[in-house]
Parts: C-alpha cells; structure tokens; sequence
C-alpha cells in the first residue's frame, strides 16, 4: 500500500477517540498492530484496519477484557461473537440490578436523614404503614434496667448466633417489646434486640430451625418516629394509648426499628432516632366502617 494513503498513530488514534498511548499498548500485547514500523520506529496503519479497530473500541466500551476481545479477534466468526455479547449482556443487567439496589439504600439512608433533620424532638406524628413480613435473629436483654452499652453488646451477640448459622449481618436492627408485657403494662421486662434476616438469606438458612428466630408478620402498624431508646417507656405508652384512642387493637409484638444510631449524628442527648412500629387490626376495623 502506497505510503501516502497510511495513517499516523495520532490519526488513527483521534478518529477513534482514544490516546497514542492505548495503540502503543495494543501493539505491544499483539491485541491491534500497524500495518508499518518504520526505520525510526514510528507507526502507521491502513484505512482497511480501521473496521477492526472500531470493533475492538466498541467491545472496550461494553466492558469486555482485552483478553476476550483477542479471543474474538482469533474466532472471527459470529457464533463466537454472539456468546461473548451475550454473557456481557448478562453480567450488565446483574450490574445494573446491583446498582439499583445500591441506589435505594441511598435514597432510604438520605430520606432518614431528611426525616431525622426535620422532625422536633416533642413532635408525635403517628401514621399507619403496610410492612411485608421480616424474619429476624434476637437474644433477649435479660433484664428491664438496661443501658446502651449493654444494648450494643447483646446486638454484638446476635449478630454472633447470625454468625454461627452462616447468615451476614444486615444494617436493619432494633428492640422487640413483646404484646403480653405491653398489655400488662411491664414494657420492657421480656425485651429483647434483634436483627433482620434477609429472605434469601433465611431461605439457604433453613430460618425455621433457628432457636432465636422469630417473624415480624405482613401486615398494618401504627407507627411513630422518635428520638429515643427502647427502655423508654413514654414514647411506647404514647403510641399504646394513640392506637387505642383511634379504636385499633394491638395484634402482635412492638418493634423499635433503630433508622439512625447515635453515633451518626450530632445531638445534647445519646439517643437514637428510631420508629416505633405496632401491629394493629387496621384492615378488621375498616372494613366494619
């Protein structure tokens, strides 16, 4: 081929929108050599090569490895081709999904900051919410007079009996206030701390067999954020008499689903920003109005 009708490296490089420095590389592994090297060492390459170049640009901005690409440079053949675009395409939508999940833990941590940075310590703002069922790992306090420390080494000991039974720990966690002690009044004498248990997780777990397991059923709850600890008794006697003022019935155990821990945020008082959630008979009683 005429000398003339040859590309430089920085042409060929700038219609393709990539450095001198990535051809010298392709050189080097043998991925995209010149079609020349001259006695001084400079390269050049045919108009015919630039095909193959968009190619490989275009599988580099897929996400495919240089490797493979060498591999699909040697087949040449489209059954070749299609498998690696095809397992790209694959690993591509797994990415993204894994990236969706990633974004909605960001929007609900911004969401409890926003939550946490607009609501009054004074404010009682109960709302009722729908919860699907959540299966959680909990270790009772052992007894009623509890401090925080303590509470942080019985969440370390759940998280442990999680450990021994090959489920991760999961940023979802909190006290449970169980229904009979609520009713007597005795809020925190049987309270334990737990921790959420992911479905696949409790699925390869074989969640039943757990000891300490126990299931958040689906349903309504009365719930109210508060910046307070879950051996506070106001807060849960508060939420007790709004749902029985508004002609609900408790129905099951109350969690207190810790939404930020003290130690991320900046107050006088060392307490968490929690909501308090009790399952009531919400569907029962709308459906007799």
């Amino acid at each position: 081929m005429a000398e003339h009708s040859l590309l430089t490296i920085s042409e060929m490089a700038n219609i393709h929108h990539i450095t001198r420095t990535t051809l010298i590389y392709y050189d080097k592994i043998g991925l995209f050599q010149p079609e020349k090297v001259d006695e001084n060492g400079y390269r050049y390459y045919s108009p015919m090569q630039m095909p193959l170049l968009r190619e490989i640009c275009f599988l580099r901005s897929i996400g495919i490895s240089l490797e493979d690409i060498k591999q699909h440079n040697k087949h040449k053949n489209s059954s070749y081709t299609f498998n690696i675009l095809f397992q790209q395409m694959e690993k591509v939508e797994q990415d993204i999904e894994e990236m969706q999940r990633r974004l909605a833990m960001i929007k609900q941590r911004v969401s409890i900051y926003q939550s946490a940075a607009e609501y009054a310590s004074d404010a009682f703002k109960p709302t009722i919410e729908y919860f699907p069922e959540r299966k959680a790992v909990y270790l009772p306090w052992g007894q009623s007079d509890i401090t925080l420390q303590e509470l942080n080494r019985i969440l370390h000991q759940v998280w442990a009996r999680m450990d021994e039974h090959g489920i991760l720990p999961c940023l979802q966690w909190g006290s449970i206030l169980f229904q009979e002690d609520i009713e007597r009044g005795d809020y925190t004498k049987h309270a334990a701390s737990y921790s959420i248990v992911k479905d696949e997780a409790a699925a390869k777990c074989d969640f039943d067999k757990i000891e300490t397991g126990i299931a958040f059923p689906a349903g309504y709850y009365a719930c109210v954020c508060q910046y307070a600890m879950p051996y506070q008794r106001e807060p849960v006697e508060k939420l007790v008499n709004w749902v029985h003022s508004q002609g609900y019935r408790i129905t099951g155990n109350l969690v207190d689903a810790c939404l930020l821990d003290v130690v991320f945020y900046e107050r006088d008082d060392d307490v968490d920003f929690c909501q308090l959630q009790i399952p009531i008979n919400f569907e029962e009683v709308n459906q007799k109005g």
